[in-house]
């Protein structure tokens, strides 16, 4: 069942849509025995950003913003990320997998229901970048 999430927190925006959908199958993670993945959580998690040529102070969500993001993603499934250009589809990667390094991100990221180290991130997170 698809999950959308939306951020109407912009005035003059049309806000942007990102819905993620899942297929189940049986899949085993390589060299980990019966473990099949792992279970990420995302917990009232917002992104926000210094607005671009706002007043000091001024900051721009880039997700979350009224409604943060909360959800499941269960390991085996294979998860489509899908929304128009601009809706954020991206920047949720990168802050699941930690790759932002401006800005501040609030709420949870757990996988398998902690907080994970940095050596999981890598372990357990991989994608390839988009490139335009």
């Amino acid at each position: 069942m698809p999950v959308g999430f939306t951020d109407d927190n912009h005035p003059g925006d049309d806000g942007f849509h990102v819905e993620i959908s899942a297929k189940s199958f049986g899949a085993k993670s390589l060299g980990e025995g019966e473990k099949t993945g792992v279970q990420i959580t995302l917990h009232n998690l917002t992104y926000r950003v210094p607005a671009a040529g706002g007043k000091r102070g001024e900051e721009r969500y880039l997700l979350g913003g009224l409604e943060p993001l909360t959800g499941t993603l269960d390991p085996g499934n294979m998860i489509a990320l899908m929304g128009s250009s601009g809706a954020g589809k991206s920047t949720l990667m990168d802050v699941i997998s930690k790759r932002k390094t401006v800005g501040i991100i609030e709420g949870l990221v757990l996988f398998d229901g902690h907080v994970p180290t940095h050596g999981e991130i890598g372990r357990d997170t991989g994608y390839v970048e988009q490139k335009d």
